[in-house]
C-alpha cells in the first residue's frame, strides 16, 4: 500500500513537472504567437494597399479564409512552417513579383545549385569539396524521394508565371535549409543528407551542412556551362552580366547581358558598342537575355536606342535574340521589346515571365519578423496576345547533351543561319 502511494506519488509529481513545462512553452508560443498574428494582418492590409489589383486571380473571400485558416494554426507551428504557408498563399494569388521568399529572411543554402534539366534534377553548379557531385541527377533528401519532393515544394514557390518559371525557379528553392525543413521534408534543420546517381548509374551519398547565402554564392565555382565557342573573348566589357564579343569574319558580335547596370553606366557601355560595331561594319547582332533574370527595362532601352543608329547592322534579318526560362521581369521585357523595335528573331525556348502581367516590384517589412514581402505596382502588355512566356520565333532547346558537350545548340543555330546568308 505504501509502494503503491509512493509510486502514484511519484506519477503526479512527473505529471505537474509536465503540466508546468508546458505551461512555459505555452507562454511562450503565445508570445509568437500574437507576434505573427500581428504579422500575417499587416501582410494582409499592405498587400490590400500597396499591389495594383491584388485579387486579379483570387477573390477577397478565398484569401481571407487562407489568412485566418493560418492564424487558427499558429499555436501548433513553427517559424519555418508558418514561413511555408504564407508562401502558400501568397503563390495564390498567382502573380510572380508578389513574393514570400524563403530568402526573405534567415536562409542557408545547401552547397550545390540543382537545376531542372531534361525532366532530371541535377547538380549544376558546385563548391571545390562537392566537386565530384557535378553534373549528378538527385533522387532523393533525406530518404525523400524527388517525386514526393517536388509535390510538397512546387505549391509553395515564388517568382512562378508559367511552367518555365516553375523549373527556373527549382534552382532558388531546392537547396534552401529552412524551405526544406518547414516542408517537413528535412527532420532537421541545416543539415541533409542528399542521394545522387551519377553518369555511371551509380548511387551517391553526401550528408551536407547549409552555409549563409553569400558563403553559397562566392564559394559555387565549378559550374556546367555552354561554350560560347567564337564569342568567347569580350572585346567591350562593363562587367562579367554586360559584355561584347565579335567575330569579324562573321561580321557578327554577340553581346552578354545578363545583368542590368546603372543607367549611367548603359550609357558608357552602349556608346563604347555604337562605336565600335561601326567601325568594326557588323552586320549581324546576337543579344542574349537567357540569363537575365530582371532589373529596369528602360535601362534595356537605353541600350537599344544606341543600337538602333547603327546603319551598319542588317536591320531586315541580321538581329537575334537568345530568350529562355531564366529570361525573367525586365529580361522579358526587353525580350518582347527588342522583337518590335529592333525587328529582332527570338530563338530559345519561352520565358519565365509572361508578357502580359503584373510586374515592376517593391516590397515592405512585416514589423515583427522582419521577413521582406514584395508586391507588384504595375500592369504591363508588351503583346496583344495571351502566351505563357514570350515565345521564340525558332524554339531550341539546350539538352543535358549540350551540357555534357558544352555545345551550345542554340548559339550555334543562330552562327548556322548568319552563315547561310553569306
Amino acid at each position: 500500500m505504501q509502494r503503491q502511494y509512493k509510486i502514484s506519488l511519484l506519477v503526479m509529481l512527473l505529471f505537474f513537472l509536465v503540466i508546468s513545462a508546458i505551461g512555459r512553452v505555452a507562454a511562450v508560443e503565445i508570445s509568437d504567437v500574437k507576434l505573427w498574428k500581428e504579422d500575417i494582418y499587416f501582410y494582409k492590409s499592405a498587400l490590400e494597399k500597396r499591389h495594383i489589383n491584388l485579387y486579379h486571380s483570387t477573390d477577397a473571400e478565398s484569401f481571407n479564409k487562407q489568412i485566418h485558416a493560418l492564424i487558427k494554426k499558429l499555436p501548433i507551428l513553427n517559424k519555418h512552417e508558418i514561413m511555408v504557408d504564407m508562401m502558400r498563399i501568397t503563390r495564390t494569388i498567382e502573380d510572380g513579383h508578389t513574393q514570400f521568399s524563403a530568402m526573405g529572411g534567415p536562409h542557408n543554402h545547401y552547397p550545390f545549385s540543382l537545376e531542372w534539366i531534361d525532366g532530371k534534377i541535377r547538380v549544376m553548379a558546385v563548391n571545390s569539396k562537392y566537386k565530384g557531385f557535378l553534373g549528378n541527377e538527385l533522387i532523393a533528401i533525406d530518404g525523400v524521394p524527388l517525386n514526393k519532393i517536388l509535390s510538397k515544394i512546387e505549391p509553395v514557390m515564388q517568382g512562378v508565371e508559367n511552367e518555365h518559371s516553375l523549373r527556373s525557379a527549382y534552382r532558388w528553392h531546392l537547396n534552401v535549409s529552412e524551405l526544406l525543413y518547414g516542408l517537413h521534408i528535412t527532420p532537421s534543420l541545416g543539415r541533409a543528407t542528399f542521394t545522387f546517381i551519377d553518369e555511371n548509374n551509380s548511387e551517391k551519398i553526401v550528408t551536407a551542412d547549409a552555409v549563409p547565402m553569400n558563403k553559397f554564392v562566392y564559394s559555387v565555382v565549378h559550374r556546367l556551362t555552354l561554350d560560347k565557342g567564337i564569342f568567347s573573348h569580350a572585346n567591350i566589357k562593363d562587367s562579367d552580366g554586360l559584355w561584347l564579343s565579335s567575330n569579324k569574319a562573321l561580321n557578327t558580335a554577340y553581346l552578354y547581358f545578363s545583368q542590368y547596370p546603372s543607367r549611367n553606366d548603359m550609357d558608357d557601355f552602349a556608346e563604347d558598342v555604337q562605336e565600335y560595331l561601326i567601325e568594326n561594319n557588323i552586320q549581324n547582332l546576337i543579344v542574349d537575355l537567357r540569363d537575365n533574370g530582371g532589373g529596369n527595362f528602360f535601362v534595356g532601352l537605353l541600350l537599344a536606342q544606341y543600337l538602333n543608329l547603327i546603319d551598319s547592322l542588317n536591320w531586315d534579318n541580321g538581329i537575334y535574340v537568345l530568350i529562355g526560362e531564366h529570361t525573367y521581369s525586365a529580361g522579358m521585357s526587353n525580350a518582347a521589346q527588342y522583337r518590335s523595335i529592333l525587328n529582332a528573331t527570338l530563338v530559345g525556348e519561352p520565358t519565365g515571365a509572361n508578357p502580359v502581367g503584373y510586374q515592376d516590384a517593391d516590397g515592405f517589412m512585416l514589423p515583427n519578423s522582419g521577413r521582406y514581402v514584395q508586391y507588384s505596382k504595375r500592369m504591363y502588355r508588351f503583346q496583344n496576345k495571351l502566351t505563357n512566356g514570350v515565345i521564340p520565333d525558332h524554339l531550341i532547346k539546350n539538352d543535358w547533351e549540350s551540357y555534357v558537350s558544352g555545345k551550345d545548340k542554340q548559339l550555334v543555330y543562330i552562327i548556322s543561319r548568319i552563315q547561310k546568308k553569306k
